[in-house]
């Protein structure tokens, strides 16, 4: 869940053709997308136009609270970095960020592993 359309066209290039993608702008959007497609990951920005990714975070974790959501934000403060993590994100991300800080958080994802272990036998 990301509004910049240069940080969506980043992550999209990214992981694109490594896993399944599904991006969206806003934070109804976020809501939405998560009940329909019940991701194994979200990543989630914290400023996002609507509603904040902090309250998004909320939603999401009363929806599922099993939820595995990493946060990220050009603004690093330290207030946001530990609202979200005390609100049960798995980690935080700062803008801008590399592909194996990415990928870090991709693959720790227990779903992620799981798919990953059952595709290895």
């Amino acid at each position: 869940v990301e509004d910049d359309p240069f940080t969506q066209k980043l992550i999209q290039n990214t992981i694109k053709g490594k896993y399944e993608l599904s991006i969206t702008g806003d934070g109804q959007g976020a809501i939405m997308n998560y009940v329909k497609k019940a991701p194994d990951m979200l990543f989630l920005d914290i400023g996002l136009p609507d509603i904040d990714g902090l309250t998004v975070l909320q939603k999401i974790f009363k929806i599922d609270p099993n939820a595995y959501v990493v946060m990220f934000s050009g603004n690093g403060d330290r207030n946001n970095v530990l609202k979200a993590i005390e609100l049960g994100a798995k980690g935080f991300l700062g803008k801008p960020f590399t592909k194996d800080h990415l990928f870090k958080y991709i693959e720790k994802s227990p779903f992620i592993q799981s798919k990953s272990m059952q595709g290895a036998v």
